[in-house]
């Protein structure tokens, strides 16, 4: 015979099954301890992905609100996805990822979309290195890091005369960066 618990979680997960949320018990454990693979759809920072989760814990305290009774299994995944698709700024996590949302939402959706391809499968893109003018990202967002429109970096680059070399990572000598900074300031 069942407890409580195991039917309503049972319940649960079956009440899943109706959703694109993949949910199974962690390494063979029972009903306690669960697993999901949640899908983002397109449109989003972190999309294209699937992302899983080890159901046990909390993401982040209030992030989900307070419990109830009337909360599911389904609601809280619900809430995973919202707040995938939709930060809150009110619970970070990662206060760097927290600060580029509030504040350089350019930079916030490309890294999003960098984590997404790296730890979600989501499918790389072509247009992220032509954003950046040809230029490698990791010369590029030193500047985009200190509040400057990475398209108005790139035109400095461009007006100084840095060399792309072939979008390979470099640094920039000290006096171009001097003269890349007074052209951003000019500007």
């Amino acid at each position: 015979m069942s407890t409580t618990l195991e039917r309503r979680l049972a319940k649960e997960c079956q009440d899943c099954e109706q959703t694109s949320y993949n949910l199974h018990p962690y390494n063979g454990a029972g009903l306690t301890h669960l697993e999901a693979s949640l899908p983002i759809p397109p449109g989003t920072a972190y999309s294209g992905g699937t992302y899983t989760i080890d159901i046990q814990g909390e993401i982040a305290p209030g992030a989900l609100g307070s419990w109830d009774p009337t909360h599911t299994i389904k609601s809280a995944l619900d809430k995973i996805v919202k707040l995938l698709q939709q930060p809150d700024s009110r619970y970070p996590l990662n206060e760097e990822a927290d600060s580029q949302f509030k504040e350089i939402q350019s930079l916030f959706r490309e890294r999003a979309q960098e984590w997404a391809v790296k730890y979600a499968g989501a499918p790389s893109t072509e247009t992220d290195s032509a954003s950046y003018g040809g230029y490698n990202r990791n010369v590029i967002d030193p500047f985009v890091s200190l509040r400057y429109d990475k398209e108005a970096v790139v035109k400095a680059f461009e007006y100084v005369g840095i060399d792309r070399n072939n979008g390979e990572d470099y640094t920039p000598e000290e006096a171009y960066q001097g003269d890349i900074l007074a052209r951003l300031s000019d500007a």
